[in-house]
């Protein structure tokens, strides 16, 4: 009689990649929306905002509806799940840092600021020229990183949801992780529209952990695929430069 081998995998705790993606990405949509709509969260009556504010607003939306968009259409991975532990600090990262945490203070009225909060609360409020100037630096940011995200999807399309290849086109012929650049260049923008503390710490954490998955992808990339990686002499983040 043959004794029976009984192979047990231990991953942990798992939650679909998919649906942590779309769930995360609706924390600052709702804390925006609340703190921009609902001014009596301080202790105030309707009031009009600035115009840098509701340029701010409006980024905020319309970056996170996209990162719902290419949640649902867009992206690829290899992996189904990740660990809750994982998740945890991601959610962290986009419903307290993204959502509460930059949505409270960018929308206060400018006569909230006094001498004692001015450095706790004030937003910029810039000359109209300049909110659009930045903004289409902005939207230059935001096209940029949803093209990156439809050539890596592209990749893994017609049931080859596991191959793994070395992209190239708009990006990555200068670097091995554009997607992430150009996150870093609109969140960049929008920390020099707003001019807020908040702003600065999200995009000071964001790119930091965005900067190791890069050098980690490109590690990988020269492992994986050597001199015909190597040879195309691209950068790990910042084009032409590092």
């Amino acid at each position: 009689m043959k004794k029976a081998s009984i192979r047990i995998n231990i991953k942990g705790s798992q939650i679909l990649i998919h649906t942590m993606g779309l769930v995360e990405y609706f924390g600052p949509i709702l804390f925006h929306s609340l703190f921009y709509y609902f001014s009596g969260i301080y202790g105030y009556g309707p009031f009009a905002h600035t115009q840098t504010q509701k340029f701010a607003f409006w980024m905020v939306i319309l970056h996170f509806v996209k990162r719902e968009y290419e949640c649902l259409f867009v992206h690829k991975s290899s992996k189904s799940s990740m660990p809750v532990f994982s998740a945890s600090k991601s959610l962290l990262h986009y419903w307290g840092t993204a959502g509460i945490l930059l949505g409270y203070f960018l929308y206060v009225p400018t006569t909230y600021y006094s001498n004692s909060n001015s450095y706790l609360f004030k937003v910029n409020n810039l000359p109209s020229w300049l909110n659009y100037g930045i903004f289409a630096t902005w939207a230059f940011a935001e096209f940029s990183n949803f093209k990156t995200h439809r050539i890596l999807a592209k990749i893994r399309r017609g049931g080859n949801e596991k191959k793994y290849a070395i992209p190239f086109g708009y990006g990555f012929d200068q670097v091995s992780c554009p997607h992430y650049f150009f996150e870093s260049l609109g969140w960049l923008t929008f920390s020099l529209l707003v001019g807020h503390w908040s702003a600065w710490f999200f995009f000071i954490t964001g790119t930091g952990q965005m900067v190791i998955w890069a050098v980690q992808k490109h590690n990988w990339y020269q492992q994986n695929f050597g001199d015909e990686f190597i040879k195309s002499n691209r950068k790990i983040y910042i084009p032409y430069i590092i």
